[in-house]
């Protein structure tokens, strides 16, 4: 029985137009990997082509790409030292697979930054600000990604470290796993320094902070662009979709957010 409790059609999986907007969507976001947000939205009749088609601009103009550099540049992340290469060796992260980690984190890093944005577009009001001036940009990621594993396919210890590190900056209602831990779990002593980074911020209540921050700042840059945004037609799952969107931008994607900038800063 499948462990994951959020829906989801993967890229493997896909076929037709759903393999086609996924394809699209690696593309037109730079990126390695299509984020659970948009698989969950594929289970949905016409959810994943009516939201796609709707913001697909902010991420073509560079919108988007211009405001979450800005999010991120606003979010006061904490002055982390880099993990010395021993201990990314010693947690099976040599120098070639260092170099995968890298690419991983920032194709999350990227896609989760110009989800939160362009996604939030959908219930902002315009903000009659003007978009960034700044010329800084989440970048695009070239290097290939391994594909994601299943949650079934984890070994026991393994995955109950990946659903520990999912709890972090989790309220007691969320149910959404972010992906980015299954994928790196080739190096499941990378997750535990991870843990151990990450552990205490949410023991100490700065991921919270952090996160709401996030979540804060990205309807005030989503404002200023939304009216690059318009909906079409509603399909049969529209009222669905917008749950499930606000549920991932609530929860997953705000927390993942602050995670994933902090790991890869450590990176070096």
């Amino acid at each position: 029985m499948a462990i994951d409790p959020v829906p989801a059609i993967t890229e493997a999986e896909a076929t037709g137009e759903t393999a086609e907007i996924y394809a699209d969507i690696r593309a037109t976001l730079g990126i390695g990997v299509v984020n659970l947000i948009w698989r969950h939205l594929a289970t949905m009749e016409g959810a994943l082509p009516w939201v796609w088609s709707a913001i697909k601009p902010v991420y073509v103009s560079g919108a988007a790409a211009r405001e979450a550099a800005d999010l991120f540049d606003g979010l006061g992340l904490p002055d982390m030292p880099a993990f010395p290469a021993p201990a990314l060796r010693l947690a099976g992260v040599g120098d070639t697979d260092r170099e995968t980690v890298i690419a991983i984190l920032d194709s999350y890093n990227r896609g989760n930054s110009l989800n939160l944005i362009a996604l939030s577009t959908l219930a902002a009001k315009p903000s009659g600000e003007a978009p960034t001036s700044s010329t800084n940009a989440v970048e695009a990621v070239s290097r290939t990604i391994p594909p994601l594993p299943s949650m079934d396919a984890l070994e026991p210890d393994l995955r109950d470290l990946v659903l520990a590190l999912s709890d972090l900056g989790a309220g007691p209602e969320d149910r959404i796993i972010p992906s980015l831990y299954r994928h790196l779990s080739d190096w499941p002593g990378y997750l535990g320094l991870i843990w151990s980074v990450i552990g205490p911020m949410h023991h100490d209540g700065r991921l919270k902070v952090l996160m709401e921050r996030g979540w804060d700042a990205a309807h005030k840059h989503a404002g200023r662009i939304s009216d690059q945004v318009a909906l079409g037609p509603e399909p049969p799952s529209a009222a669905e979709a917008l749950a499930g969107i606000e549920e991932f931008k609530r929860t997953a994607i705000s927390r993942m957010v602050p995670v994933a900038m902090i790991i890869r800063r450590m990176m070096g």
